[in-house]
């Protein structure tokens, strides 16, 4: 005789390897381990005896009622049923196990094929009443509706009495429930629970032929429950995941005293349940008072769904990660993108079945942090797009699989996002972007090519325009006119220039480039910088149409260090510099000697944040200060405990701040003042932050 493992069986179960074919002798063994009744068993592990072949067989049982539909377990429901009977009324130890199984409700088949369940219980009914015979059975299963047919009404619940559920009349026949009168109150629900549901049929999907009641998903939600995996979920795309939300309603009973006030609620009906609240019917039936207890049945409380204002919780941190692979059997395993774990050690999974309730799927197509390059009609590029916030939930729209397996999806977003207009001279604007994002999954991950259909801002609402993936510095163009300088009335366009660099083209000379100040030159449409890429002091610039741009001179008897504002066509770029290698600094912080820097590396861009002219008393003319972002590697050495003399360990660092660079009226060359506002990439920072110590790196003469 063959006997059952649980494991294997509801693994088995799981991995769908027992087909509908070998169900017959799947049902022999469960009705053989049902009856085995010996001391111990020689299989199965050897500890437990015919117990442990009982309560197996009642797990394989329960797995079986899950997995296949009415139409696979028709044939075999009178050997199942009669033999679960029998354990039921026979065996105490695994009774419980069994009336589980027996029970006409069998609530834990509800969400699924519940009408199997309910014509496997009146086949076996009908049989041992006498009422069937094996003639009649046929006719009796093609009298009861298909499970697979979708219920114009709510089904009515058979209520299970158990020692943790009641329906409150059954379990406690001595209370006698009264009609309460309807009372005028707003519905929870305008219209019955059961339309703001959807069942979700697997076998539209050519898959097993289970169904699922869930709750009607939003436009953006792709539901996956069990078997059923919405078809719109691919690997290769983005999705957040949350836990699907069920609604459910509350009803209280409250005792009424003779007065016919109300006291504490007894029963309370939850997911149509009913769970009797024991210890207060308790205290009421050990005091004697009432040998009755009337109650009677109030509006619904509460609903036990978050509501609105809840941001919903959703999976792995709140991200949207890369789904891998999907799966299969009747629990199908998700695996993600390893994003803050290893290949080895891959934590983003979860199987289809690990919630009950199922899981909400969203695609999301763009992420915060993402840049785009906007495009007009005529594909001329005409500004940068960064993503800020996701406004709304994204929503797929369409989905396209070419013949070679190559699948197109089209979803609408609504985003935040900030735009910089190369027109407006670099300035960033919040604004609102709607658009559809076309992605185009080949054969690695899914990719957006291209959003069409963009709509930016509100009140100046600007259409038409087309968004491309990262930020093309080629085709970033500044559009400049001589007017704005009093200088020629002569329009340019500069295209390749970066944020932090101001042109030089044709007649036009960008006002903010001002003799006295270091300046690195760049071609437009060229990675290399003139001059071998040095910062040198601007002498002067000359006047004319082709004005003459001079630098100090490496040698005064060749001055090779200059170029004419039209000698390139495309235009220049000169990118203003405040802090130079081998520059050496002391750090002061709250009127106290922190230590000394020396500039190691000064590779980065400087970017000009503003140029300010300020009066100087007793002197005619103008000062000018500029005032420039820095970002630049130093050797820092610390000062000894108490101050004083400097440590001889040396720390290489990052450092950024604000420098100040200013030039006074008569002299030739500004002077570096200072550098504030300093941050360092090191746990010093944190030190002097907590105890609100401003660093300021001083140039030493």
């Amino acid at each position: 005789m063959n006997y059952i493992n649980t494991s294997t069986m509801y693994g088995n179960r799981r991995r769908g390897l027992i087909s509908p074919r070998q169900l017959s002798s799947t049902v022999r063994c469960c009705s053989a381990a049902l009856a085995r009744d010996e001391p111990r068993a020689s299989g199965g592990g050897g500890g437990g005896g015919g117990r442990a072949a009982r309560d197996a067989a009642c797990h394989a049982s329960w797995a079986i009622a899950r997995a296949y539909d009415a139409t696979a377990l028709t044939p075999h429901a009178t050997v199942l049923a009669n033999a679960l009977i029998a354990t039921a009324c026979f065996d105490r130890e695994v009774a419980e196990k069994s009336k589980m199984m027996s029970s006409p409700a069998l609530e834990l088949q509800v969400e699924e094929t519940p009408l199997a369940l309910r014509r496997l219980w009146n086949l076996t009914r009908a049989r041992l009443a006498g009422t069937s015979t094996l003639a009649e059975e046929p006719a009796l299963v093609e009298s009861l509706p298909s499970a697979q047919e979708p219920e114009g009404t709510p089904k009515s619940y058979i209520p299970v009495p158990s020692d943790y559920e009641s329906d409150g009349e059954e379990a406690f026949p001595e209370i006698d429930l009264l009609e309460q009168p309807e009372i005028p109150t707003k519905p929870y629900w305008s219209q019955s629970a059961y339309e703001k549901e959807v069942l979700l049929d697997a076998s539209t999907l050519g898959d097993v032929p289970a169904v699922y009641r869930v709750p009607a998903p939003a436009p953006h939600q792709m539901p996956v429950i069990g078997v059923y995996i919405d078809p719109r979920v691919r690997t290769g795309f983005r999705y957040k995941i949350r836990p699907m939300q069920k609604i459910f309603a509350r009803l209280n009973l409250y005792r009424i005293q003779e007065d016919g006030s109300r006291v504490l609620p007894l029963v309370v009906c939850r997911c149509r349940r009913w769970y009797v609240d024991r210890p207060v019917f308790q205290t009421y039936a050990q005091r004697g008072a009432h040998k009755t207890i009337k109650i009677a049945r109030g509006p619904p409380a509460a609903l036990d769904a978050p509501p609105l204002s809840v941001k919903p919780r959703y999976l792995f941190g709140e991200k949207a990660l890369t789904l891998q692979s999907i799966g299969r059997g009747f629990a199908r395993r998700l695996t993600f993108e390893p994003v803050d774990s290893t290949l080895n050690e891959n934590n983003n999974y979860f199987w289809t079945d690990s919630n009950p309730d199922g899981f909400v799927f969203e695609i999301e197509a763009v992420s915060v942090g993402e840049k785009f390059t906007i495009y007009d009609a005529n594909h001329e590029p005409q500004g940068i797009l960064e993503i800020v916030q996701q406004q709304k939930n994204q929503i797929e729209l369409e989905q396209n699989i070419s013949e070679d397996g190559t699948i197109e999806k089209k979803v609408k977003i609504n985003t935040l996002c900030k735009v910089e207009w190369y027109e407006n001279d670099g300035i960033t604007k919040l604004v609102p972007m709607t658009g559809i994002a076309i992605l185009v999954k080949g054969k690695g991950n899914a990719v957006v090519t291209r959003i069409v259909n963009v709509a930016i801002g509100i009140k100046q609402l600007k259409k038409g325009f087309e968004l491309k993936s990262g930020v093309k510095t080629s085709s970033r163009r500044i559009a400049v006119n001589g007017c704005d300088i009093h200088d020629i009335p002569c329009q340019y366009s500069v295209v390749g220039l970066e944020r932090y660099e101001l042109p030089v083209i044709g007649t036009y000379v960008d006002p903010r480039i001002i003799p006295g100040f270091h300046y690195r030159v760049r071609p437009a449409n060229c990675r290399r910088h003139l001059f071998e890429g040095r910062s040198l002091l601007l002498q002067s610039v000359g006047m004319g149409y082709g004005k003459r741009i001079t630098f100090k001179p490496d040698t005064l008897n060749s001055p090779e260090n200059y170029f004419w504002s039209d000698s390139h066509p495309e235009g220049v770029g000169m990118e203003p510099r405040a802090v130079h290698p081998d520059m050496k600094f002391y750090i002061t912080g709250n009127g106290g000697l922190l230590g000394e820097a020396s500039v190691f590396r000064a590779d980065l861009p400087q970017v000009e944040e503003k140029t300010e002219y300020v009066d100087v008393p007793g002197k005619k003319g103008k000062a000018v200060e500029k005032y420039i972002q820095v970002d630049v590697t130093c050797h820092v050495k610390l000062a000894t405990t108490g101050g004083g003399s400097v440590d001889s360990e040396v720390h290489l660092m990052k450092v950024s701040g604000t420098a100040l660079v200013r030039k006074e009226p008569g002299e030739s060359s500004a002077k570096l003042i200072k550098m504030f506002n300093v941050g360092l990439d090191s746990q010093l920072n944190l030190l002097f932050a907590h105890s609100q110590t401003e660093l300021t790196f001083h140039p030493l003469p």
